[in-house]
């Protein structure tokens, strides 16, 4: 699942996801809830934080990572500033799983997936 503010941008990313064969859903960041996650039950979830340059809708990926069913939702932050969005998990106290910086190469994105995947295999055993 994919959630961002961009509609265009994130149907190509739908896309690209698609063709390298993930099933691929789409969601505005305004629109977020973890409920509306949970029902959803993605193996991961693609969150775009930055618009214009600027980190932003951390509070609604808070809520996400402290609630009991989407904690365990593994999450790719989606960032063009990767020492601001570190800065914005540390004072937030969030971890996630990945952290892939934009723009990014079709291999960047299949070692985000290869990542998680390993280390959701190292947590299952």
């Amino acid at each position: 699942m994919l959630c961002d503010a961009h509609p265009e941008w994130a149907k190509t990313f739908k896309a690209l996801l698609q063709v390298e064969g993930h099933q691929a859903s789409w969601v505005k960041c305004d629109d977020i809830d973890p409920a509306r996650i949970a029902a959803a039950t993605p193996d991961v979830l693609f969150y775009n934080c930055e618009f214009n340059g600027i980190t932003y809708c951390m509070e609604r990926l808070i809520a996400l990572k402290r609630d009991p069913v989407c904690k365990t939702i593994p999450v790719i932050l989606l960032c063009t500033n990767e020492t601001e969005a570190l800065r914005a998990l540390s004072k937030a106290r969030l971890e996630v799983e990945f952290v892939l910086c934009l723009p990014f190469t079709l291999g960047q994105l299949r070692n985000a997936l290869k990542t998680v995947e390993a280390r959701l295999h190292v947590q299952a055993n």
